[in-house]
């Protein structure tokens, strides 16, 4: 052990770092600090801090890992709970800390740091800190690599950790190469702000274990592969070569798979292959460099060989910032001894400037065209197995050597290895994971373990790697040592299936667990929905297992991203509040919170945060004051809107915001990849409708913010400023009338072209324009009426696999079912839900998609988004009707049931203060309606039900919706009984008697809970 870790002296704690290795790019640092316990004695007040990430260990015993992603201004600090490791005698805390050093969607860069406060109070009364620095001792991590590619544009690097260099017992009371372990020190604290505890609550971090395997296999052997990879940095080029020679007896053709490049053989253009015909549409727009359904990022070419020697070269660019080189050729045809006694045996690389120059200016047809010189950078790729390769671009080649069936035994089985010490297993989680794995297993030195992620598989059973995005590396690598051993992931993956694949093992390789440790965040689940439509209670349980499964540090973008996106919060709160208010409440106080905190200058939002983008989404800017509004709405916190003011107004006073000569915004589109403002509305709306004159959506979006921005002035006492937003909405509006209504059409123009309204198939900017209250009386009918039409078509359009056809996406039906709802259009509402939430059940979905047009039929995107849980939010707003306003009417829910083809419906809608109300209603005949509720809180419940408008003229759903069922029991799932005595129980007029009045223009867009 480090008897020299025990403190002889105290000090008040600071931010520490390794004293000789200056930060850099995935740099992995340790720490640790013994301590001395006798009976008796308590640990207490320890907290944590660290920038990036870190795992904190007690006793070698994992605990923790954190902080939650933060603000520099605001960095906040964890407080685990150690006492269940903590022993008599000495222990040791272990402290593996990650700094990024470089741009994710999750941090906003600064110097790595430890930061850590604590205490042992002895049974006696004294005191012992366990304060950085005093007692602390670091060493850098000998076994991760610092130039492992990045898992995706999003995210860090991938973990490649090679175990063989490396032992656990530093997070023990062993000692392991002291001489490389030096004392802590202090650094300069400035980069960050006041430290303050952790505003969320700690994730249990509980082991969630697959269901099942879908595939344990010897893995397919008919080729070899010779594989090389790395980081790009900037000092070195961009592109790589390879060059191999091949003896053949006899001339031959054989079929060879390639990453996407160009290529020669013997001086002549290798033609790639055509792809194959499933690779088409949005699959094809999203990766063009896949050609094979089942092997990812791989190209086929046939190689003539003549017989004797030949010479095969290429030039590979970078996938940036990662290069990659791949090569698979026959097992028979191994890349030979050149002619020449002196050169090497292999396929060789090479990333030098010349070589690539060389290459690409023509390709050599004889050996001594090609001088492996030192100069030249020239490695061989054989050799470099295992240190520059990229892990999931040799996970998608690999092919199983055998169909297997499904089995349940997931742990304690010998992974099935072919001659070459080459196996597979694929899991399956039955649902979406997000967490650190943790692998389990026993096998010799140098055994290669690659794990991927996914949230899909193909049809032989592998994960689908690349499919997607050519750039995503969503794997990591382990290379073991000798014996019994752990791999424990230190970054938190997602999807719901795991691959495993063995290579190189040169003995069995039996594995005895894996698992993952949940590190969701929280919730105290207690909405619920019940209804007489089978599939609206699917899809509701589908939308809440999305909720959850979504849920980390606050909402993520699933899983590939794994950033809190501001735009996405609105539906993301929404949903989430119906089922624990409170949980979510303080989960979207946090995230407006780290908006504001990473604002940009101009006033303008980072579209995700934390995080450093040049780009932004301007809606999603305007979208921050509006969720905040609505927050206050729900909760009555002015508190929170005094503290944000200072937002409001840079968000108002930015110079991106550009009036034309109508007085509306102008938008002009930027090119590709430049920095700048580009609003993203939805996947599935026309490009064009971004963009332009007058533009419709932006402007929608604007009196939508005046209109809160106002009400949150005044509300401050700020009556001046607050009239001038007002002044300037009401200017707004009747510049949106004037110029952009259209009469003749019903509805508004997109934008103005040449001073002409130009429309599009897209409804977006009508749909907000009747959210912001933009349309008089006489128009909102008439609007209505163009989105209930909108309706017929929308998933027609969504399934034709295209992201811009002028559909609403699942994301954007959110706002679309609020106005329907507030409409009384349920008709037009549940076909909107059928059509586009019908084939997340047709496919066996387990949580809502991304996109339609992205779902099961293309693969592209992520099918855990919960974003897209916007059934849910119709279902506890109009169907149970539960909503309310706590500014206008502190303590009031008011139970506005919209049956519309429903017989009956109960649930539960969480409410601020730990407050529950329970809604059951049923069809007594045809124009009465029964409504029952039960309230847990101190809150008064008016209860009104409500009747459809005449526009809702769609059709009853056609024959291929599933038909509602009556419930054959009673409505009972939320009581004991169908509440016996009938709080608040009563007769209610049909509620199809007559169309609600329109909503003025002046009146709010709807109630806030």
């Amino acid at each position: 052990m480090f008897l020299s870790d025990l403190p002889s002296t105290a000090s008040a704690a600071s931010f520490v770092w390794h004293p000789n290795l200056p930060p850099a790019r995935n740099q992995f640092v340790r720490f640790r600090r013994a301590f001395r316990l006798a009976e008796g004695d308590r640990v207490e007040g320890l907290s944590l801090f660290a920038d990036s990430r870190f795992r904190l260990w007690i006793n070698g015993h994992f605990v923790h890992a954190g902080p939650a992603r933060f603000a520099p201004q605001e960095p906040e600090y964890d407080q685990p709970d150690i006492s269940p490791w903590v022993k008599a005698g000495v222990n040791v805390m272990a402290v593996e800390v990650h700094h990024r050093g470089e741009l994710t969607f999750q941090a906003v860069r600064r110097p790595g740091a430890l930061w850590v406060s604590g205490q042992v109070t002895r049974v006696d009364g004294g005191i012992e800190r366990l304060d950085t620095p005093d007692g602390w001792w670091t060493a850098s991590a000998p076994s991760s690599d610092p130039e492992a590619p990045r898992f995706s544009f999003a995210i860090g690097a991938v973990e490649r950790v090679d175990a063989r260099r490396d032992q656990e017992a530093w997070r023990t009371a062993g000692r392991d190469g002291s001489e490389a372990w030096r004392p802590a020190a202090t650094i300069d604290a400035s980069p960050w702000g006041e430290l303050r505890p952790r505003s969320i609550p700690l994730p249990s971090f509980a082991p969630q274990h697959p269901v099942s395997r879908r595939l344990c296999a010897p893995m397919l052997a008919d080729e070899q592969v010779w594989s090389a990879g790395g980081f790009v940095s900037r000092t070195n080029g961009r592109d790589a070569v390879v060059v191999a020679w091949i003896h053949s007896r006899v001339a031959r053709t054989v079929r060879a798979g390639l990453v996407n490049g160009t290529y020669g053989m013997n001086g002549c253009a290798v033609e790639l292959g055509p792809k194959h015909s499933s690779i088409t549409g949005l699959l094809e727009r999203k990766n063009t460099r896949n050609g094979d359904p089942l092997r990812g990022s791989r190209r086929d070419a046939d190689l003539p060989l003549r017989a004797g020697w030949n010479l095969f070269a290429g030039v590979v660019p970078s996938l940036n910032p990662h290069w990659a080189l791949q090569v698979a050729l026959p097992a028979d045809v191994v890349p030979h001894r050149a002619p020449a006694a002196d050169s090497p045996v292999g396929i060789f690389g090479s990333r030098d400037a010349n070589a690539v120059r060389t290459f690409t200016e023509h390709w050599p047809a004889r050996l001594n065209d090609v001088a492996l010189s030192d100069g030249a950078g020239w490695f061989r790729l054989d050799q470099e197995a295992g240190v520059r390769e990229i892990p999931s671009l040799r996970m998608a080649w690999d092919l199983p050597s055998e169909a297997v069936a499904p089995a349940d035994k997931v742990a304690g089985f010998d992974v099935p290895l072919n001659a070459r010490g080459e196996g597979m297993v694929v899991f399956d989680f039955g649902q979406s994971y997000v967490g650190h794995v943790c692998l389990e297993v026993t096998a010799a030195a140098g055994t290669v373990i690659d794990t991927a992620y996914d949230e899909r598989v193909n049809a032989v059973g592998t994960l689908p790697l690349y499919r997607a995005h050519p750039g995503n590396h969503m794997a990591d690598r382990y290379i073991c040592r000798a014996g019994r051993q752990v791999y424990d992931g230190f970054h938190p993956r997602g999807g719901r299936y795991i691959q495993i694949t063995v290579r190189r093992a040169s003995g069995p390789v039996r594995l005895h667990h894996l698992v993952i440790r949940d590190r969701r965040g929280p919730l105290r689940v207690s909405g619920d929905f019940m209804s007489s439509d089978e599939q609206f209670v699917d899809i509701w349980q589908l939308c809440r297992r999305t909720v959850l499964e979504s849920l980390d540090e606050s909402w993520v973008d699933g899983w590939r991203e794994h950033g809190v996106y501001l735009g996405d919060s609105v539906v993301q709160f929404a949903g989430s509040a119906l089922l624990d208010f409170d949980g979510s409440a303080r989960h979207l106080r946090r995230t407006l919170r780290l908006f504001a905190l990473t604002q940009k200058p101009d006033g303008q939002m980072q579209p995700c945060a934390p995080a450093e983008f040049s780009t932004w989404h301007p809606d999603y800017t305007l979208w921050w004051g509006i969720l905040l509004h609505r927050y206050w709405r729900s909760t009555g916190d002015l508190q929170t809107v005094k503290g944000s003011l200072a937002t409001l107004k840079r968000i108002h006073a930015s110079p991106f915001w550009q009036e034309g000569r109508t007085g509306l915004w102008t938008l002009t589109p930027i090119p590709p990849s430049t920095p700048g403002g580009t609003p993203f509305i939805d996947w599935g709306g026309e490009l064009a409708g971004r963009w332009g004159e007058a533009n419709l959506a932006m402007n929608a979006l604007r009196v939508s913010f005046l209109q809160c921005y106002s009400e949150m002035a005044a509300a401050v006492g700020e009556s001046e400023p607050a009239a001038a937003l007002e002044r300037e909405r009401t200017r707004v509006v009747d510049a949106l009338r004037t110029h952009v209504w259209d009469p003749e059409a019903g509805c508004f123009a997109a934008n103005l072209e040449g001073g002409q309204r130009r429309h599009l198939c897209s409804p977006h900017g009508n749909v907000l324009a009747l959210a912001a209250g933009v349309p008089a009386p006489a128009e909102r009918s008439r609007l209505i009426a163009y989105l209930v039409e909108k309706c017929r078509t929308n998933a027609g359009l969504a399934l034709q696999g295209s992201e811009y056809a002028g559909h609403m996406e699942l994301f954007f039906c959110h706002f679309a079912l609020e106005e329907l709802g507030e409409a009384g259009c349920a008709k037009a509402a549940e076909h909107l839900i059928r059509s586009m939430w019908g084939p997340h059940r047709e496919h066996d979905a387990r949580a809502c998609w991304e996109a339609l047009a992205r779902g099961a039929p293309w693969g592209v995107g992520s099918v855990c988004h919960s974003w897209s849980v916007a059934p849910m939010v119709y279902f506890g707003r109009h169907v149970l009707g539960v909503q309310w306003d706590f500014v206008a009417e502190p303590g009031v829910v008011h139970v506005r049931p919209l049956p519309g083809s429903l017989s009956e419906a109960c649930g539960a809608v969480s409410l601020p203060g730990g407050g529950l109300v329970r809604v059951a209603w049923q069809r007594t005949t045809a124009d009465q309606i029964e409504v029952q509720t039960e309230i847990e809180g101190d809150y008064i419940v008016r209860v009104a039900p409500r009747c459809s408008h005449e526009a809702d003229s769609l059709q009853p759903p056609d024959s291929s919706s599933r038909p509602g069922r009556l419930m054959t029991t009673p409505l009972n799932v939320l009581s004991e009984a169908w509440w016996p005595g009938g709080k608040a129980a009563a007769i209610h007029p049909a509620p199809n008697a007559a169309a609600p009045a329109p909503r003025s223009e002046d009146q709010p867009a709807g109630q806030a809970g």
